[in-house]
Formats: C-alpha cells, structure tokens, sequence
C-alpha cells in the first residue's frame, strides 16, 4: 500500500502535476467565486416581485442603490437596521442585506443628476 503513495511522490513529473492541478484550484476558487456585498432587496407588491439592488454608497441614515437592470439608481432611507448573514461555501463574507418597498415614502429616484421623492409626507406619516 505504502508503495504506490511512496512510488507516486517520488517521480517528479507527478509533483508537477500537483503543483499545476492545486493552482488551478486556487485561480479558479478565488477569481471565478461571486463576489457579493451589501444589498438592498426591493420589494414591488404589484407586481409580486422583488429586484437585488447592490449598494453603492451608505450614510448613516440613507443608502444609494447602483443602477440595476431597466432599473433606475435609487435612494431608500433606514428605518430599521438590516439582516445580517454570511454567504459563501469556502470563503466566507459577512454581509448585510436590508429591506426596501416601492411606492413608500422613503422610495427616491435619481432622473439625470436630480432627485425625486415617490411619495408624499403624509404617506410617510402613515407608514411610520
């Protein structure tokens, strides 16, 4: 038994062999993983549907959504701190994912470098 591990080993074109195989491993694993972050998962209840926007700056009370898919880039204001998960099978990341709805008060647009407000205060009054 011991003859075919130590016969494997010592031939040096097996080390070789190893060498590329492991670093072909290690590339693979490293640049073709799905590089996550922090995410804002927007939900549409007319539609039934919901769209992952990734974030692409947060303050401390408002975050600014990339531009996603026949999806303008947003602004949603924190009301309540988000989920916080690891997501990963070999290399693991801490993430946080936070909720977002269409159609409340909170809900901004960014049309040519401006903003504007989806909503009224008084829905804003009533959701709170």
């Amino acid at each position: 038994m011991f003859d075919i591990f130590v016969g494997f080993f010592a031939n040096p074109i097996s080390w070789i062999f190893l060498g590329i195989f492991t670093g072909l491993g290690l590339l693979i694993g490293l640049f073709l993983r799905p590089w996550v972050g922090n995410k804002v998962m927007k939900f549409i209840p007319a539609e039934h549907r919901f769209i992952e926007m990734g974030i692409e700056e947060e303050t401390s009370i408002s975050i600014e959504c990339k531009k996603e898919k026949h999806m303008p880039p947003q602004r949603f204001f924190k009301l309540s701190p988000g989920f916080t998960g690891i997501v990963g099978r070999f290399l693991k990341k801490p993430i946080t994912q936070y909720l977002g709805m269409e159609g409340t008060a909170y809900t901004w647009k960014i049309d040519a470098g401006s903003w504007h407000k989806m909503g009224t205060l008084g829905d804003a009054v009533r959701s709170v």
